[in-house]
């Protein structure tokens, strides 16, 4: 990027920013590389999954450091013209939102807007140049949410889907179907496993004794029958809801932050086979969720 704005350009990576700033240690910053090169997708995002990095943290040590401008999207209207210019998949896969054009100019609130590689895709996209913000990711991933329709590769494929655990404009567009798949995250270091009960396009509904805080991302691994899908699944979600089941069991509903395309359209067509198998061993299968219950 250009310094027209006096932005500075960055000579180290995030990462080794905020190890100097005693804000991550060298064994969390390696557990995150370690999980990115085995999965893709961010460091600074592993990081903030795995609860070794706070997100006001990692915007303000950007900001600072580098004098990029810092906007919060918690006040700020995004015109339907700053959103076209950028598609709803790239947006998720570099944790973005355009909010803004004048001249040739794009204003971009960014999770890392020292990804040079994200930026030049922007840019090629676009044919706009890009004027870098820093941002918060749940702010980012909300926006996403609020300014973007799920694009039709997202659509939960046929089948009968249950809608009583979303609310507005997510259980609109949010159909269910009750889906067991094994998953596993971290936290604190301990390998957590979990089964989850349904899926959709936006997210899951999954039981685990494990405790987690509502508004956290975690980084989760999502394991498919080899025969369908022989790489596990990576992906981070956002908890946005909690549910006591029979102790020590507790219930979690998460949204999407980031998954892959191809990823995403395998968990949703292995959804939708498991929905047919379970009709036609019982056609008169309710695929509602009993153990959340209606309205809840």
């Amino acid at each position: 990027m250009p310094d027209r704005d006096g932005q500075k350009q960055p000579s180290k990576e995030i990462s080794q920013i905020l190890l100097e700033q005693n804000i991550i240690t060298p064994q969390m910053l390696q557990e995150a590389l370690d999980y990115q090169q085995k999965y893709g997708g961010g460091v600074t995002q592993y990081l903030v999954a795995f609860g070794y990095l706070k997100e006001d943290d990692l915007a303000h040590c950007v900001s600072s450091r580098f004098n990029v401008p810092y906007l919060s999207l918690k006040t700020y209207s995004v015109p339907a013209q700053a959103i076209s210019l950028i598609p709803a998949r790239m947006a998720q896969e570099y944790c973005l939102v355009p909010v803004d054009c004048e001249g040739d100019i794009l204003t971009v609130v960014m999770a890392d807007p020292l990804d040079k590689a994200a930026i030049e895709k922007i840019q090629e996209t676009t044919g706009y140049t890009v004027r870098p913000y820093v941002g918060v990711i749940s702010d980012i991933t909300e926006a996403i949410g609020q300014y973007y329709d799920v694009p039709d590769w997202a659509k939960v494929p046929g089948g009968s889907h249950d809608y009583d655990d979303y609310q507005g404009l997510e259980r609109r567009r949010a159909g269910r179907t009750r889906t067991v798949i094994d998953i596993d995250f971290e936290i604190d270091r301990r390998l957590i496993t979990a089964k989850t009960i349904n899926l959709s396009a936006v997210g899951l509904l999954f039981e685990t004794q494990g405790h987690l805080t509502i508004g956290s991302y975690v980084a989760i691994v999502l394991h498919l029958p080899q025969a369908v899908y022989p790489q596990p699944i990576a992906a981070t979600v956002q908890i946005v809801r909690e549910k006591e089941l029979v102790a020590p069991q507790r219930g979690y509903g998460a949204r999407f932050a980031t998954i892959g395309k191809k990823e995403l359209t395998a968990l949703l067509e292995y959804s939708r086979k498991q929905e047919e198998t379970r009709k036609k061993a019982d056609p008169g299968t309710v695929t509602e969720n009993d153990i959340w219950g209606k309205g809840d």
